[in-house]
């Protein structure tokens, strides 16, 4: 990462990767839809009570909270849970969603797949545009560190003139 993003972001602070908090939430009503598979109102209240305990306590808690659930004797129910669980450990370093609010960050990559938009699709969709793989590649790296924080443009043009 240290190679696309030299030196530290405008705020002080390092690259951090976030789990999208969508794509959690999803493993959790994947569960819940095995645990509670014909009860819609229970499934969602489990679903709302488990999004949030991960978006306001992180997810060394949520995981921490399904280790110690009682399962329903139904092998559905177990390979479903022992596939979320796992998914969530293997991500856990990445759910920390009450420091990241806190810092005022997304934690849903809604913002991301926009900026995909305007910041690629804009650029590479203009009238009478043609672009091979090599310079669509190329195109989109320059635009997303010119549409990046203010510095980064600057230390990526002072990386290459060295």
């Amino acid at each position: 990462m240290k190679t696309n993003f030299p030196g530290p972001l405008a705020s002080g602070t390092e690259l951090q990767l976030i789990l999208d908090f969508w794509h959690a939430a999803d493993s959790l009503l994947k569960l819940a839809k095995t645990i509670h598979p014909t009860d819609e109102a229970k499934r969602q209240e489990l679903v709302t009570a488990w999004c949030h305990t991960m978006k306001h306590e992180g997810g060394a808690r949520i995981v921490a909270e399904l280790q110690e659930l009682q399962l329903p004797d139904r092998p559905t129910v177990r390979a479903q849970h022992e596939e979320t669980l796992g998914y969530l450990q293997n991500n856990v370093h990445r759910m920390n969603y009450p420091a990241y609010l806190a810092n005022g960050w997304c934690i849903g990559s809604g913002a991301m797949e926009s900026a995909c938009k305007t910041v690629v699709g804009q650029r590479l969709k203009l009238s009478g545009m043609r672009w091979g793989e090599k310079g669509t590649d190329d195109m989109c790296q320059l635009r997303a560190i010119y549409r990046s924080e203010a510095k980064q443009w600057e230390l990526f043009w002072a990386r290459k003139s060295e």
